[in-house]
């Protein structure tokens, strides 16, 4: 178990990104002439709006006479998050050349989330693979034109099992929802023996508090038939900040952020739906473990 904080930079600047630009938008003013009565340079304020720059509690305090910020619980929250917005460095410094600087603040905000729920329908989350697994996965690339040098696969494939700490957290773990499709656990992934081991670990990991996987039958009319895969990550309340929920969707091309109130409440739907419309726990298990005797028995 570790006891890594549940409260990650990315987290922290994004927080405070948006509470300053919304402080700033409440009196009326341009990001431009903003930057000239701060005297904070123009693309370093858009950097900071957007969640992309640290910044001193010292430095708020011209944000502060600009934006009319008054409140003392206020201006003492937003000075506590800016401590938190300069991190020390972490696992991630080491794999910076394998790692891209938007999947970088997915990990941080993977790692801030209280609450992660997926839904997937072509493969394990990296959340919950096994070494044999990712390898299976990364094999495949060539298939589709991309070939990876081998010490560069190797910190691929370590960057994604650094990723599974958070789940063992002795505090601030964040709880994982899971819905499967059945192709999921049909479709192999490298050798029998690397299937089995991978769907060997799903039960393991879905007999743990906090985790629930679901599989959800080919049979049923549900509403990941009108939606790609998703994770959706919900954030822990730090009174009077909030961080919004997002939602991430990962495609081949690259990925991209969905956070406005109704992009949000949309997936919240259709997580309710595929909640409701899969198996339980206990009949996914269950299947899971057929498949896995399958399987063993070819193995």
């Amino acid at each position: 178990m570790t006891s890594e904080s549940a409260l990650d930079s990315a987290a922290s600047r994004s927080l405070l990104g948006r509470r300053l630009r919304r402080a700033r938008e409440s009196v009326g003013l341009s990001l431009r002439e903003a930057s000239r009565r701060t005297s904070v340079p123009l693309s370093q304020l858009s950097r900071l709006e957007n969640g992309k720059a640290p910044v001193a509690p010292d430095d708020l305090v011209p944000f502060f006479k600009e934006y009319a910020v008054t409140d003392a619980e206020q201006i003492s929250a937003l000075t506590e998050l800016a401590r938190s917005t300069k991190r020390s460095t972490n696992w991630r410094d080491s794999y910076a050349s394998v790692i891209s600087p938007n999947f970088a603040q997915f990990i941080e905000l993977e790692a801030s989330a209280s609450a992660l729920t997926w839904y997937e329908n072509a493969y394990v989350p990296g959340l919950l693979q096994t070494r044999g697994y990712v390898r299976g996965l990364m094999d495949l690339e060539p298939t589709v034109g991309i070939e990876t040098p081998a010490a560069e696969l190797t910190k691929r494939i370590e960057v994604r099992l650094n990723r599974q700490r958070i789940l063992d957290r002795e505090t601030g773990a964040p709880t994982l929802s899971v819905v499967l499709t059945e192709a999921v656990i049909r479709v192999r992934v490298g050798s029998a023996a690397v299937m089995a081991e991978q769907l060997k670990h799903l039960v393991e990991m879905a007999a743990r508090p906090g985790i629930e996987i679901q599989i959800m039958p080919d049979d049923r009319h549900n509403a990941g038939l009108l939606i790609m895969p998703f994770c959706l990550l919900d954030f822990p309340s730090t009174w009077p900040l909030t961080e919004p929920s997002r939602v991430y969707i990962d495609q081949r091309a690259g990925f991209f952020w969905l956070d406005s109130p109704t992009e949000i409440d949309t997936y919240r739907k259709a997580r309710a739906n595929l909640r409701e419309t899969a198996l339980d726990q206990q009949q996914s298990v269950d299947y899971i473990e057929q498949k896995l005797a399958e399987l063993q028995n070819l193995a």
